[in-house]
């Protein structure tokens, strides 16, 4: 797939691909850090060879799309409000812990959003919120959900057991499996991980000593595949990418670093005397809970396109709309598979006090009045400190976005860094 020439006017094709990139981009960190690590090799280059190699980037991911397109997009007015209406509130986070915990609830959300995607009106599903006493939009509660995200463990749940291994430039091999199933708690291949750190969708850990020493220290980076993909087959869910430091006089198969990356899937089968996961972790009840999460993902993603792809810029293109009509369906589809087998009346497989954790200020400042254990209090105080800052970071961001104007068309001129403010992390 070749870039069209620089000075090509941008089609409206172009900036359908460019508003599923930038989508992308807020839900997948893993190309999101593609993304920064790109815009920060770029700088010493020539602003043509810039584009030039952003262009390249976009196609290799599948997005036939171009820079000025993408960079046009991040400057537009309508995406600066779009975004700040993305912004959850206490209600939609209340709303994200109830329906992991309600399976009722649970299954009427995802059925309302059916109804919204055929009428193609997002209204439909935020009128629902608001009779079932949540003020709040659909938009919101994925933002809800994708902040927990950031902040707690527990909704990357799932057996990452397709993954790969690679020094250096050798070719790359089948690596360990990775289970999520908890906060804190992770394995890597047969081994419980000791002291593991989770904050901002990165997991980390230490080598470590005896007693609690581990067979390597690790970073991984969790993102979420959400776009349809090229082809019907291509995979769409959780993933990973990072870093597997092994100690070098390690008589383990692997020693030294390696990058580390994966996704869902099953974990290489037993072998005698090799296990591929711990005995003490039960892979059944784990896989329940991440099947009973993922379509969250995937009614986030049809939110998304409604709330953004068609309400503000394109629902008057031909291909933007067929184009999203077909996203919505595969959401939707998904979604259906997803929930189909569950029993509404049944309970969820999921332990509310686990999935807690509240994104806004006002929220966390609830929790804060409501307990009354003085730990509980100290930990509240903490992350509404946290929180707080976050949001004043952010609210200074879009203000210094909004200063660089709306459009994108001068990326030609020398005085323009197409890489300079774009930061992912």
């Amino acid at each position: 797939m070749s870039a069209a020439p620089p000075n090509d006017p941008i089609t409206d094709e172009q900036r359908g691909y460019a508003f599923l990139f930038v989508s992308a981009l807020n839900r997948d960190k893993v190309l999101a850090g593609k993304w920064k690590d790109r815009l920060a090799s770029i700088k010493p280059l020539s602003v043509p060879d810039r584009i030039k190699s952003l262009d390249n980037f976009l196609a290799d991911h599948g997005y036939a799309t171009r820079a000025e397109a993408v960079l046009g997009l991040l400057k537009s007015q309508w995406w600066l409000d779009y975004v700040g209406q993305r912004k959850p509130n206490a209600d939609s986070d209340r709303f994200v812990q109830d329906i992991l915990t309600d399976t009722r609830l649970y299954k009427e959300y995802g059925a309302q959003l059916a109804k919204a995607q055929a009428a193609k009106d997002l209204s439909v599903l935020n009128s629902w919120l608001t009779r079932k006493d949540y003020h709040c939009t659909a938009v919101q509660v994925d933002a809800s959900f994708n902040a927990m995200r950031d902040k707690n463990m527990n909704y990357w749940t799932g057996i990452y057991g397709e993954t790969l291994v690679q020094q250096g430039k050798d070719k790359s091999k089948t690596g360990p499996a990775l289970l999520i199933y908890g906060n804190t708690s992770a394995s890597l291949g047969p081994d419980m991980l000791f002291n593991v750190t989770y904050a901002k969708g990165v997991l980390s850990w230490q080598l470590g000593k005896e007693p609690e020493a581990n067979p390597c220290a690790g970073q991984v980076t969790f993102g979420t595949i959400t776009r349809t993909p090229i082809h019907p087959d291509d995979y769409v869910g959780n993933e990973f990418s990072g870093t597997l430091t092994y100690p070098t006089d390690s008589s383990a198969d692997l020693s030294g670093a390696y990058s580390y990356a994966g996704r869902i899937g099953d974990p290489p089968p037993d072998e005698k005397g090799k296990l591929s996961t711990p005995p003490a972790v039960d892979k059944t009840e784990l896989q329940k809970i991440a099947d009973f999460i993922s379509p969250i993902v995937i009614i986030g993603f049809g939110v998304a396109l409604l709330g953004g792809f068609l309400k503000f810029c394109y629902k008057a293109k031909e291909w933007a709309t067929d184009r999203a009509e077909k996203l919505q369906d595969k959401a939707e589809k998904d979604a259906e598979k997803s929930t189909d087998s569950l029993d509404p009346a049944a309970d969820s497989p999921l332990d509310r006090s686990k999935y807690s954790d509240s994104t806004t200020v006002e929220q966390l400042q609830n929790d804060l009045k409501e307990t009354g254990d003085p730990q509980r209090q100290e930990d509240l105080q903490q992350k509404i400190d946290e929180t707080k800052a976050e949001e004043k970071a952010a609210e200074e961001q879009r203000a210094k976005d909004d200063e660089r104007g709306e459009d994108a068309d001068d990326l030609g001129d020398d005085g323009i860094d197409p890489a300079d403010g774009f930061d992912f992390g």
